[in-house]
């Protein structure tokens, strides 16, 4: 199994315990991502993964433990400023605001994005890499599908030159085809230089994808490693994950 922690890491949290209230969420969790480095956090439902993302951008601030980017304690600050540091959210279930164009919740996004670069550029960036939001641009996005949908998410944190990007269940609902076009986008979004902490339950996206993998169970790290290590330790692929190896 692959050390837990590493120096010089984009972000590392050690020793993390997060609450809900009473209710214990995060029991002294750790892992790190690398530059350049898409990461998954792995489990079933209530693993931890959410209150891991949720953790580290502030939303639900850890009673104890660190977190820290680039070298810089998190722990305490707001989430505006750990998104100004360059640390973006895809969320759970998209939250995109269906109301309003897709070219509005673009530029919704760009007015609080760290840079203000230039509003057209950042926008034909976007589109280039997203053609299908180029062609629904004046649509409502609240009639795009699920995949389009996600695609406007990913886009949003794309915005304003983020460092690290965190997913929240991705492929969530989505018909296998589109789970391929997000794979394809979350490699292209590592090789231009951005890290990626994945949250999911889609065991074949995230060994698709991912260069290491936590898994997580009631809170806690039950395995470290990379691809080949996790698919040959069929204890934690049946017990944690519920994929049978044979």
């Amino acid at each position: 199994m692959a050390e837990s922690r590493e120096n010089g890491a984009l972000l590392a949290l050690e020793g993390i315990h997060t609450y809900y209230g009473r209710s214990h969420v995060l029991c002294g969790l750790s892992l790190t991502v690398g530059e350049r480095e898409v990461v998954s956090l792995l489990g079933r439902n209530g693993a931890g993964k959410t209150t891991t993302m949720h953790s580290v951008m502030g939303l639900v601030p850890p009673r104890e433990g660190s977190v820290r980017f680039l070298g810089e304690e998190l722990r305490g600050r707001p989430p505006h400023e750990i998104f100004r540091r360059g640390v973006k959210l895809v969320p759970q279930g998209r939250r995109i605001i269906p109301s309003l164009t897709v070219e509005e919740n673009l530029r919704l996004a760009l007015v609080a994005a760290p840079e203000r670069r230039s509003l057209r550029k950042e926008l034909a960036r976007v589109y280039e890499q997203f053609p299908i939001l180029g062609e629904r641009r004046k649509q409502k996005a609240g009639y795009l599908s699920g995949g389009e949908r996600q695609m406007l998410a990913i886009a949003r944190a794309l915005l304003g030159k983020p460092r690290l990007i965190l997913m929240d269940e991705p492929s969530e609902g989505l018909a296998p085809i589109i789970v391929q076009e997000i794979a394809r986008i979350i490699r292209e979004i590592k090789g231009t230089g951005v890290s990626i902490l994945l949250a999911e339950q889609n065991v074949k996206l995230a060994l698709e994808v991912a260069d290491r993998h936590y898994v997580l169970d009631k809170g806690r790290v039950q395995f470290e490693g990379t691809r080949a290590e996790l698919e040959a330790d069929p204890r934690i692929m049946q017990s944690y994950l519920g994929v049978a190896v044979e």
